[in-house]
């Protein structure tokens, strides 16, 4: 018997918390501190797999979330002004940076 399980069921929990956050299979692997051997095998077993997708799924949902409950609070008084063709107190028009009319 090789033990009880804890130590993997803190790696995989490591592993999964990585994959969110790295670009790479790999990277997740070196900072959950498990071999690159052992992430694929992982990857490729059905019921780590299952957990990755529902991890995914979660943090997709609180991204969501995030995005109804706080708006692009930054470019709302360009988007007012423009909106509404009222000019700003100085005398010109607010115009929203070229990247977010992208």
């Amino acid at each position: 018997m090789k033990g009880h399980g804890e130590k993997r069921s803190r790696k995989t929990e490591q592993f999964i918390a990585a994959l969110l956050t790295e670009s790479t299979v790999e990277a997740a692997a070196r900072k959950a501190g498990i071999g690159d051997v052992t992430a694929w095998r992982w990857m490729n077993d059905r019921a780590f797999a299952d957990q990755y997708r529902e991890a995914r799924r979660e943090a997709m949902r609180h991204t969501q979330r995030d995005f109804r409950e706080r708006p692009l609070s930054p470019l709302m008084p360009y988007a007012r002004s423009s909106a509404a063709g009222k000019a700003n107190p100085r005398g010109y028009r607010r115009r929203a940076p070229s990247w977010s009319r992208r």
